[in-house]
């Protein structure tokens, strides 16, 4: 039983191997109106890579900031997500994938 308990306390944070699930914790991590550096913060705490990809960059698909996070090869996962800025806030995420 304590076994039990212990790995409940230690996976509290875990990020889920759904994709709605994952997309659901990133919203809760990081809600709608976060600022920027917050967001990007909260990320890698829960073991995110992230890129800040602006609006100006040949690379960005968007046409506004997002951040790119990913998390690679945890459990056989890997966990991507982007999290779109306005204003330096958050204002909506992207597809949430898990693989």
């Amino acid at each position: 039983m304590p076994a039990v308990a212990l790995a409940a306390g230690l996976c509290g944070g875990c990020v889920s191997f759904e994709p709605e699930k994952f997309e659901n914790q990133v919203h809760r991590w990081v809600p709608v109106g976060t600022l920027e550096a917050r967001a990007a913060h909260i990320m890698k705490h829960h073991g995110f890579d992230c890129d800040l990809i602006k609006q100006d960059s040949r690379f960005n698909q968007h046409g506004f900031d997002y951040l790119d996070c990913s998390r690679v090869q945890v459990w056989f996962h890997d966990w991507n997500v982007q999290i779109f800025f306005k204003e330096g806030k958050v204002s909506g995420y992207g597809h949430a994938r898990v693989e």
